[in-house]
């Protein structure tokens, strides 16, 4: 089943009986939601509402395509339908497309009981079209919300066969002439297109789009001018006779409205005209406002409180100071004695608080105090993504013996739980009285509550770390560390938006490692926080035994990740965890499961990686695990339902072993790569390697009214010499099986057969990554920097073999890399010495990075994950490496076509042996980043680079917490300096990695070369000056007596 969203529990809060006083949100109730989302979009306590529309993309195509597919069963004359979020409850009809959901669960975020989903719809189309360099279209506040789905009989569009005649009278009863028909729909197509998926018949090519216009990203008159000059591409005019509803539209009137609008003013005019019409066609209920503009002065965030036994008035003041000179603000308040308080607010510093305190007399202590609470509620039915919204009142308690002030002032209190997901939808009023005579302090967002911390947004979790041996029925007993005494440990839910925290507690001697530990949140980028990313000598000292610390992590990603104990490869010792975000946008899903990926050795860690590292393994031979487990198991299963739609959730948290994936009898649809989010794509088997995940969907077998087989997912270890079409031999690699059962005691059907031959399809990671496109596809990045890293394996000067980038195996510094970029002072962030020549270190400015990585390991395929973002990955290929494979120079889109396919996004890559990856990411996250190689042995042993991101934008050391330098003090570790914890430049001490050996061999090498040549030397002067002669040799060896 799907675990259950998080609880909320939303009020221990406390409120005045007097709360009425308090004056209500400025000015009006029904305007002010939508001018905060649009014209507070960035900047101090900013809506961000735009922020999927920016860049243009094909989400901004469907959004404003969705203005015709609510407006369609609007009838004019009766003032029914029309523009009323209808269309929620339509997404499982065939003419809507499913992308259709993407935008209601977004916009359901902002919906409340101030702001219809239709007025927040309104909005999204709005703004879609202006981020496509479009018009700025006119809004109106007011819409009202329909209940239900339009009647049957109501008129809905599609690409119909319908003819000029019935198109025409249509939309008249909608309310728009012939010619304002044909400039709506010119209006409409000039972004994105027709895709196979929403109408084969048009678009016969599965994976194909045909686009209305050539700029289909931008909005603007070229379908006109395409359109009159023959060379449009629009498959509604050039396609089949049947559907191109497009051409009877524009040539109905002789092309005369169509001609119209062949410029560029000309079409934006009209479009802004047609686009407000349709956008305002709603039914009577809907009474609209003026059109939006901002407030000049508005204040927000309004509410009394009590300190010091007086009640206090605060808030917050947005004042607009375009095209003018503000100086000063006047605050005025008003008593319930009719007096009148002035006090002049002089700071207008972003983000301030102006706070006047004063008394008011309490006169309505005796009056009942109720708390009626607004929150979201899912529909139940599955295609319907956003929540309508439902009200309960609640009585508040008196807190006896609580008074507040000598004047009298009690405090009430009351609580209820939501669940989370809906916290950003869900308000409060407080109403003091009988609903007779009541007075109200109406519209607080539960997102705002000062001074309250609501759980459902900070889930804090109390972890102690301790050994806890572990038998599974294999070859041996060993020790593996556990979170609070068990293990495997539970997994991490939470939702969109949480804040994480993670308290390492260490209350018991009993329960503590005797290391050192620090944990990763793997695939989650930090931003903002980049001290939290849990690297030792990266971005903290690492956290000693018997001692506390707390992680506190912003989940503003969704999907699949995990905590990995990063220190002394910890997770290869059991300290891993999954962790889900989940957010209403997730695909549907009956049930949703994890499927863990790991290993199994006989030793620990520890043991493993000393004899990895000893000169002793010149050849850097790695060790052999023992089994692969799932699941933490041998034997582990998980249940499906006949017909039911799983997601399961496959994680590697191996430490060395790429894997692939393969389940009898079912296919698996990729929606997920490392917390990015596909366009679906069903596989019949999958490899990941280590650090990776997917989420991918399965359904289960339909009912047949006979036997229901039980089946296995088949998990086999890849080898090293895959063969190149993508298919592998397998004999002897490691394997185990997921039972996948429907029933107990029932057979199992015949097994898939993964030898050599078999018929898996087996795929690789650089086949699969080209057929995956971003759900929301986005600007292909242009880089402003490049870095090339030449990894391979190579000897060292002490005889071990390490991972290298360009001849540099990393060497842990002595001051964690970030205290360095903290403390270094604004002069030397930006001098790659300062962080030790052995980190590696690369230095981003602001603008995009590529990354491109040549693996010369003709053997070995090996993943790489970089720390702090995820990455484009435009193209994978066999070595050589050239220009003319980054793929995406305008004489290149060929190419680039051919190869990357919608630039898949994860943060962890495998790149074949002899191969290259180009990635690419923009510089947006300041901090010190890692970048390794996802073998635990390898990455510490060498293989990593560190990329020190935007260091001026880095805030001061003095901001961290005092958890971090007591850390680095009970360490003995310096929180300050460069790498070898010393002022400036002054490297003196500084301690890094062996050098290469010269021509492979090492001192020792030619020690013992030297040695034999002086012995063999020695041994034939010694024969030279005492020779016997050959008789007299012979009688000695074989006893002969002499004469």
């Amino acid at each position: 089943m799907v675990p259950p969203l998080l609880p909320c529990a939303v009020f221990s809060a406390a409120f005045l009986a007097v709360a009425a006083a308090a004056p209500p949100t400025w000015p009006s109730p029904r305007w002010d939601e939508l001018e905060w989302l649009i014209y507070q979009d960035a900047g101090h306590a900013a809506s961000q509402f735009s922020s999927p529309f920016v860049p243009c993309s094909d989400f901004n195509a469907v959004t404003l395509r969705m203005t015709f597919h609510d407006v369609a069963g609007h009838v004019a004359a009766d003032k029914i339908r029309g523009i009323d979020a209808s269309l929620r409850y339509e997404l499982n009809y065939t003419e809507n497309v499913l992308t259709f959901n993407e935008v209601y669960f977004y916009i359901t975020n902002f919906a409340n009981q101030r702001l219809s989903i239709s007025d927040a719809e309104v909005a999204a189309i709005v703004s879609a079209v202006a981020n496509c360099d479009g018009p700025s279209v006119p809004l109106r506040a007011g819409r009202v919300d329909a209940m239900q789905p339009n009647p049957a009989d109501a008129f809905r569009p599609s690409h119909t066969t319908d003819t000029i005649s019935e198109l025409i009278g249509n939309f008249s009863v909608i309310g728009f002439n012939q010619s304002e028909f044909i400039t709506l729909i010119a209006c409409a197509h000039t972004l994105g297109g027709v895709e196979h998926d929403e109408d084969p018949t048009i678009v016969s090519d599965a994976d194909n789009k045909i686009m209305f216009d050539n700029t289909n990203l931008i909005y603007d008159h070229l379908i006109v001018q395409e359109y009159l000059d023959g060379t449009v591409p629009d498959p509604l005019i050039v396609g089949p006779a049947a559907t191109n509803v497009d051409l009877r539209i524009f040539s109905s009137d002789g092309n005369v409205t169509i001609s119209k609008l062949n410029s560029h003013d000309a079409y934006f005019d009209a479009c802004v005209v047609s686009l407000a019409k349709a956008l305002e066609s709603v039914p009577a209920a809907s009474v609209l406002s003026d059109v939006l503009v901002p407030y000049e002065v508005k204040p927000s965030q309004v509410h009394y409180d009590i300190i010091d036994n007086l009640l206090t008035f605060a808030g917050e003041i947005r004042v607009r100071i375009t095209d003018t000179n503000v100086s000063s603000v006047i605050l005025k308040v008003k008593d319930d004695g009719s007096k009148i308080q002035t006090n002049a607010v002089d700071e207008l510093a972003t983000g301030g608080y102006p706070t006047e305190t004063f008394e008011i007399k309490s006169s309505l202590t005796s009056s009942p105090v109720n708390l009626v609470l607004t929150y979201g509620v899912r529909n139940p039915d599955d295609y319907v993504p956003a929540a309508d919204l439902f009200e309960t009142t609640i009585e508040m308690t008196k807190m006896d013996d609580q008074n507040s002030t000598a004047s009298g002032y009690f405090l009430y209190s009351a609580s209820f739980s939501i669940n989370a997901w809906t916290q950003n939808q869900a308000t409060f009023d407080i109403v003091v009285g009988t609903s007779s005579s009541n007075v109200t302090d109406a519209f607080h967002k539960l997102t705002d509550l000062v001074g309250q911390d609501c759980p459902a947004n900070v889930v804090s979790l109390d972890w102690s770390l301790n050994y806890v041996n572990i038998d599974l029925g294999g070859t041996s007993v060993r020790k593996m560390i556990g979170v609070n005494g068990v293990w495997p440990p539970d997994a991490v839910y939470a939702n969109f938006g949480d804040t994480l925290q993670i308290n390492l507690a260490s209350e018991s001697a009993s329960n503590q490692l005797d290391v050192p530990t620090a944990l990763h949140f793997y695939g989650i980028h930090q931003s903002g926080s980049p001290q939290y990313d849990g690297y030792s000598l990266v971005t903290q000292c690492p956290i000693p035994s018997k001692s506390n610390f707390t992680y506190t992590v912003l989940l503003n990603q969704t999907g699949t990740f995990w905590i990995e104990g990063s220190y002394g490869g910890q997770s290869v010792d059991g300290l891993r965890v999954p962790l889900i975000v989940r957010s209403t946008s997730d695909p549907k899903y009956n049930n949703d499961y994890i499927v863990r990926l790991t290993e199994w050795y006989d030793e620990d860690y520890s043991s493993l990686f000393g004899q990895f590292s000893s000169n002793l393994n010149p050849l850097g031979t790695l060790p052999t695990p023992v089994a692969i487990l799932a699941n933490e198991q041998y034997n582990a299963s998980l249940h499906f339902n006949t017909g039911e739609t799983n997601m399961l959730r496959l994680i590697s948290m191996a430490s060395q072993l790429s894997m692939t994936i393969a389940i009898d009898a079912h296919n698996m649809t990729i929606v997920e790569i490392d917390g990015s989010a596909v366009e679906q794509y069903e596989v019949t088997s999958l490899r990941i390697a280590p650090g990776q995940r997917f989420g991918v969907l399965v359904t289960g077998v339909q009912d047949t009214n006979t036997t229901i087989f039980n089946y296995r997912m088949h998990i086999t270890q890849q080898v090293a010499n895959a063969d190149a079409d993508g298919t592998e031999a397998v004999a002897g690699a490691l394997a185990t099986l997921l039972d996948i059962s429907y029933a107990d005691g029932n057979p199992y059907a015949t097994t898939i057969d993964t030898t050599e031959g078999g018929g898996i399809v087996i795929l690789y990671n650089d086949t699969i990554l080209p057929l995956l496109t971003p759900a929301v596809p986005t600007e292909v990045l242009k880089p402003t920097q490049q870095i090339i890293l030449n990894a391979e394996i190579q000897m060292m000067n002490d005889g071990t073999a390490r991972g290298t980038f360009n001849d540099i195996a990393y060497f842990k510094p002595a001051v964690p890399s970030l205290m360095t970029a903290l403390s270094i002072g604004e002069a030397l962030q930006t001098e790659p010495e300062v962080y030790g020549a052995d980190t590696n270190p690369f230095i981003l400015e602001s603008g995009v990075t590529e990354i491109i990585i040549l693996n010369q390991d003709v053997t070995n395929a090996y993943s790489f994950h970089l720390h702090g973002h995820s990455f484009q990955i435009i193209k994978i290929g066999r070595l050589p490496f050239d220009d003319d494979d980054e793929g995406d120079d305008e004489e290149d889109d060929d190419d680039d076509d051919d190869t990357t396919s919608g630039f898949p996004t994860r943060d962890t890559v495998q790149i074949p042996s002899s191969s290259f990856a180009v990635l690419r990411f923009r510089n947006d996250n300041p901090g010190v980043w890692l970048l390794h190689c996802s073998n635990v042995f390898w990455r510490d042993f060498g293989f990593a680079a560190t990329l020190v991101e935007t260091p001026a934008l880095l805030p001061a050391a003095s901001t961290l917490d005092s958890e971090f330098s007591q850390t680095c003090a009970a360490d003995d570790i310096s929180f300050t300096g460069n790498a070898a914890g010393k002022i400036g430049t002054d490297m003196t001490g500084y301690v890094g990695s062996p050098p290469i050996a010269v021509n492979g061999t090492t001192p020792a090498f030619w020690g013992t070369l030297i040695g034999c040549t002086i012995s063999l030397a020695v041994m034939i002067f010694a024969v030279y000056i005492f020779h016997i002669p050959d008789d007299v040799l012979a009688d000695r060896l074989y006893g002969k007596k002499q004469d």
